[in-house]
């Protein structure tokens, strides 16, 4: 029986050392609980309200003719219309999203204070801490006490958190007033009003769908269309007398693309053909002029053209004159003398092949003059003196090939083209160099062909 009233004590001591460790956690864990602002239906009243006139969706209009003049005059029903000045203000609510853990804490709370009552009821009869008491117990009175007090403590704190919760949910807010004005309901009627600056045009019954502008109303509704002054294109008649009524017979008057009438074109047709044959005749005479102009820029191109190459003849013909000056004037040619005669003998012979061909075989009087000027230096003593002298040179030349000598050399020359070409053949065939840029290789096999 001792042995069970001393371990009873310390049992207890465990077992609240256990519940104030769990609060403690408990507590850290959890905390206060998430709060969201969840929005709820606005709330709006009219603060003022305003009443003004506009014109109504339906427009009447009132057309008269006088003979190709159009009179229009555009009204509109007008309407009185309330506009309200409306405030509104968007409510909300604060919701916890941590609910399940307030009740936990509320849970939690209520237990550890009712072990805390049980466990100050309960300490009344728990043994002193008296070493020298026959019935000593470690824990003793007191701690028990303390343990009590700390489990009402701990339960205490997490019942605060769960009302705290709730207290905090119970929060509403509201955000500033916004306004706007919106249309009401209508009021009532009022005078009619004149359209103005409306967008009028005409649609013609056959022969175009595209409608012509016709002008816009003034500040009264008002325009005064002159339909002469509006011709449609020019139709395409095979005759060109441009009878008959191509358009149809009426005009379709719209407003802002809205039809609001019709009017005949009989008394407009009269000053359309003349303006359709004014338009064709002005319109021959224009292509007429404008064939004209291209014929006499052909005609001056070409004429620039003829200019530009008789320039360059006269140009070439200057230069074969005074060719044929320097070598009129040498008496002995030398191979500069030579090759001056070919270049301008060819100059000139190209000269009287392209006249002849063009001209019927008819030359310009310098062109044959300078023909003639080349002939007499074919038959002049310079000529035929350095024809002789080549042909010497020629047949010495023929005479040393035919030597033993020459045929030496010759033969020399063809051994060391032949050298030559096996040491390119051999070069060709050396390896390239590596991928490092390793060159040695090739070195050494073209130093071997050069040997």
């Amino acid at each position: 029986m001792l042995m069970h009233m001393e371990r009873l004590p310390a049992q207890r001591a465990r077992s609240w050392g256990r519940r104030a460790i769990c609060a403690g956690l408990a507590l850290g864990q959890f905390g206060c609980a998430t709060m969201s602002l969840q929005p709820l239906p606005s709330t709006e009243r009219i603060v003022a309200t305003r009443q003004a006139p506009e014109n109504a969706e339906r427009v009447t209009s009132q057309i008269t003719q006088d003979g190709s003049i159009v009179h229009l005059q555009l009204d509109s029903d007008c309407q009185i219309q309330t506009y309200n000045r409306v405030e509104t203000i968007q409510h909300s609510t604060t919701v916890n999203k941590g609910a399940w853990g307030d009740w936990a804490f509320g849970i939690s709370g209520a237990a550890f204070a009712g072990l805390g009552v049980w466990g100050l009821a309960d300490s009344s009869k728990t043994y002193s801490n008296d070493t020298t008491s026959r019935t000593y117990n470690p824990v003793g009175k007191g701690a028990e006490q303390g343990l009590a007090v700390a489990s009402l403590i701990a339960g205490g704190v997490l019942a605060g958190i769960a009302v705290v919760d709730v207290v905090r949910a119970q929060h509403d807010e509201d955000r500033s007033p916004t306004y706007a004005e919106r249309r009401g309901a209508l009021a009532g009627t009022c005078p009619s009003r004149p359209v103005a600056a409306a967008s009028i045009s005409g649609a013609f019954a056959k022969g175009s769908t595209t409608p012509i502008p016709l002008g816009s109303t003034d500040s009264a509704g008002s325009l005064d269309i002159e339909l002469a002054a509006h011709p449609p294109p020019m139709p395409s008649m095979p005759s060109g007398d441009f009878i008959g009524e191509p358009y149809g017979e009426s005009l379709t008057i719209s407003s802002n693309g809205t039809d609001v009438g019709t009017v005949p074109l009989s008394a407009a047709y009269p000053s359309w053909r003349l303006a359709w044959k004014q338009a064709a005749a002005s319109g021959a005479a224009a292509a007429k002029a404008l064939m004209d102009q291209g014929k006499r820029e052909y005609q001056e191109e070409q004429l620039g053209q003829q200019r530009l190459a008789q320039e360059r003849e006269n140009a070439t013909l200057d230069q074969i004159d005074s060719d044929f000056t320097k070598l009129e004037k040498t008496k002995r040619w030398g191979d500069d003398e030579s090759a001056l005669f070919v270049r301008a003998s060819k100059a000139i012979s190209g000269i009287v092949n392209a006249q002849t061909a063009a001209n019927e075989a008819k030359l310009s009087p310098r062109a044959a003059a300078l023909w003639d000027r080349c002939k007499r230096l074919l038959q002049s003593p310079a000529f035929k003196q350095r024809v002789a002298e080549i042909k010497t040179a020629e047949a010495a030349e023929a005479a040393y090939r035919n030597s033993p000598q020459g045929r030496a050399e010759a033969s020399e020359a063809r051994a060391e083209r032949a050298q030559s070409d096996r040491r390119e053949d051999c070069e060709h065939a050396c390896p390239q160099c590596g991928s490092d840029n390793d060159c040695t290789t090739r070195q050494f096999c073209v130093a071997q062909c050069k040997k």
